[in-house]
């Protein structure tokens, strides 16, 4: 989680040299975050903007532009001179909320690309509903006990912004549970693909599964960096904002990624039987880049002429 402070044992580094590198990290993802937006604004403007709302265009836009408001915050958070301590916890319970719901929406894709994969079950619509809903709710309470529990003292010397000089170690049960979670869904990604498409193929199921399994790796690896500096005490957050954006980039590329292949008619639709065109059906549509299936509301693959076999919202 962003924001995540540095508690026992922080006094042990050089403080100045820690908290430069907390500036130093904020500054390294916010670049990355900039240039990831620069990258595929096009494809946004191109698939998500003239698309009609459903679910998937919420959580995408929530995941997307969460970090544009508490990544900027955290910045003023380790970096604004003059910074009283009451304002310091206003800022940081703030950051933990808005990080929250940021990292929330960025599963919230992961588990709605599962549910396609299973034709819309509602069996496991429910159960992973009911999954996340029994991680995060429990969660979401040691975290707002976590956040009330840290204290502030005067920054290093040479410094400004929050200085955070203790809390306890419940935020070690937050990466955890994000590692937790974005296995089962890829897991249970990986068992459908493997008993279900594997002899489908196809340049949309390809895509498919290679950025859920890249997606799946890299935050992997962020989540247990975290919680093995998190539970060495020192040095516990350098890599928190840098995990924070990379569940934004790495969840909107998810879906561009998807959307762009579903509109390549030469690959990707080479195994489409058909696309739903609001309340028309059309074979072999053409994809105009100028729509950008800003009309589909659904994409059917079938493998030869069995029954469709994947929808994706």
């Amino acid at each position: 989680m962003d924001a995540v402070g540095s508690f026992h044992g922080l006094h042990t580094l050089d403080d100045s040299r820690y908290e430069l590198g907390l500036r130093y990290m904020c500054c390294v993802s916010m670049t990355v975050l900039i240039y990831d937006f620069l990258c595929t604004i096009k494809l946004e403007v191109q698939h998500i903007w003239p698309s009609k709302w459903t679910i998937t265009k919420l959580l995408y836009l929530t995941a997307r532009y969460a970090p544009f408001i508490d990544l900027p915050m955290t910045l003023y958070f380790y970096m604004a001179p003059n910074t009283s301590i009451p304002e310091c916890h206003k800022i940081h319970m703030t950051l933990v909320w808005l990080t929250g719901i940021g990292v929330g929406a960025a599963q919230g894709i992961l588990a709605v690309r599962t549910i396609a994969l299973y034709d819309n079950s509602r069996r496991l619509m429910l159960y992973i509903g009911l999954s996340l809903l029994a991680v995060y709710s429990p969660l979401s309470v040691l975290l707002v006990l976590w956040a009330c529990s840290v204290s502030f003292g005067p920054p290093a010397p040479g410094t400004g912004g929050c200085h955070l000089t203790d809390g306890n170690s419940i935020i070690l049960a937050t990466y955890g549970a994000i590692a937790f979670t974005e296995t089962v869904l890829t897991g249970l990604s990986i068992w459908i693909g493997v008993k279900k498409y594997r002899t489908t193929g196809g340049h949309v199921i390809t895509t498919f599964y290679r950025d859920g399994i890249f997606f799946y790796i890299y935050l992997l690896l962020l989540s247990c960096t975290n919680i093995a500096m998190s539970s060495s005490g020192p040095s516990t957050d350098l890599l928190a904002s840098f995990q924070r954006v990379m569940h934004a980039v790495l969840s909107a590329r998810l879906v561009l990624h998807l959307r762009e292949a579903a509109c390549e008619p030469s690959q990707a639709l080479s195994r489409i039987t058909s696309i739903r065109f609001g309340h028309r059906t059309a074979r072999e549509p053409a994809c105009e880049p100028s729509q950008a299936l800003s009309r589909i509301s659904s994409i059917r693959f079938s493998h030869q002429n069995r029954e469709p076999a994947f929808e994706y919202p």
